[in-house]
């Protein structure tokens, strides 16, 4: 078995011993290690000294990987062809017994201190460490109305009260470190099937421009929809499809999505699509809930890798409160601004007369135009989806 002596300089040394070598042997052996003689040695485990030389390591109750420390009655060492000079600027390491520190540290990290045992190097470092630390605390409390060691002393708190909380919410929410899988249903849109993210943070539902061919709804992105969105990230918005079927669990539900330029994501169910039609998202049962239909989300290997690109993309997108293009938005000189005289629908409105007259271009009255604005915050883009 493998033995971790400590010497009087400081220095580490592995033996390799039996667990029926006496005591008298052991300290031969140390004896040609640190040119300590055997009658001078003082041999320690566990802070009690190996007083017995015909007692074995074994009756002592020393095991493999276990660590001693071997002191001399006089004080002096007599240099040996095997002795090496300690470390130059380690630390005193006499105030700290390796066996009750390696007995600690395998309570708190037991990788740690498997290393530790194995390479004295390592506990050399792992000592020295906690030598330097226990001299800045005594160095601190010496004077603790000192301004900086005030500012010392409150970051050693902090980082202390940063480590028990990581290691608390490690021990008792290990889950809160990994990846949570995203929300993904399965539907189709336009008869082609596809897995849509379903996303609650996401203002308006949006569809890629590769899906919309794919699916063949390119010929419904109205090009008056366009713009850039800024969020996370900055994207284009190609335009926008009105009104589409999704077929999901069965049900045929009228959709309307801003279609972007993007790549990995197909299509995101966002929140205008999920309050239009009273969608819940049960977290309990795992499923998309739409008219007491339960769609179940995808598992986690099922379920597409989008780039953080991808992400960063869509939610700009979907988040963007500008979205429409400056002909959706603003008057131009192809679009009359002025009201026609004595007709009562057409009261002054806080809303542009061009952004009025674009939602009256798909087909609805003055009135149901202004009324869905309001209910959009004045964004003419989810107003839009209101209406349909």
């Amino acid at each position: 078995m493998k033995l971790l002596a400590t010497t009087p300089d400081d220095r580490f040394i592995t033996l390799e011993v039996s667990g029926d070598m006496e005591v008298k042997n052991l300290k031969a052996l140390l004896e040609l290690e640190t040119g300590i003689p055997t009658n001078e040695q003082i041999v320690i485990f566990h802070s009690n000294p190996l007083t017995d030389d015909e007692k074995s390591l074994e009756a002592y109750g020393i095991a493999n990987d276990d660590a001693i420390v071997v002191q001399s009655n006089r004080g002096q060492v007599r240099p040996t062809l095997t002795s090496q000079p300690a470390m130059p600027g380690s630390s005193p390491l006499s105030s700290i017994d390796p066996a009750r520190f390696l007995d600690h540290l395998a309570q708190q990290d037991p990788n740690l201190a498997h290393q530790a045992r194995q390479d004295p190097q390592v506990l050399r470092k792992l000592i020295d460490a906690t030598v330097r630390h226990q001299k800045e605390i005594s160095a601190l409390e010496a004077d603790p109305f000192n301004p900086e060691s005030q500012k010392k002393i409150e970051e050693m708190i902090r980082q202390q009260n940063l480590e028990r909380n990581f290691q608390e919410a490690l021990e008792h929410n290990p889950e809160t470190f990994g990846n949570i899988t995203m929300l993904y249903v399965t539907c189709e849109v336009n008869k082609c099937p596809v897995k849509a993210f379903v996303d609650s943070g996401a203002q308006t539902s949006i569809m890629s421009e590769n899906f919309s061919k794919q699916s063949g709804l390119e010929h419904l992105v109205d090009g008056r929809f366009q713009g850039v969105a800024q969020g996370v990230g900055t994207s284009k918005i190609l335009g926008r499809i009105h009104r589409t079927h999704l077929v999901l669990g069965g049900q045929h539900l009228v959709c309307s999505f801003n279609v972007l330029d993007m790549k990995d994501i197909d299509i995101i169910i966002g929140l205008d699509m999920l309050r239009r039609h009273q969608a819940s998202i049960d977290l309990k049962r795992n499923a998309l809930v739409i008219n007491d239909v339960a769609t179940p989300f995808l598992p986690e290997h099922e379920v597409p890798k989008p780039s953080a690109q991808s992400l960063a993309q869509s939610s700009a997108a979907a988040s963007s409160q500008a979205s429409v293009s400056a002909a959706a938005a603003s008057p131009t000189s192809s679009t009359p601004t002025s009201k026609p005289v004595g007709n009562p629908s057409s009261s002054p409105s806080k809303y542009s007369e061009a952004t009025i007259a674009t939602l009256m271009g798909l087909g609805v009255s003055r009135k149901e135009a202004i009324q869905a604005l309001d209910m959009a915050n004045g964004n003419p883009d989810m107003a839009a989806g209101f209406l349909f």
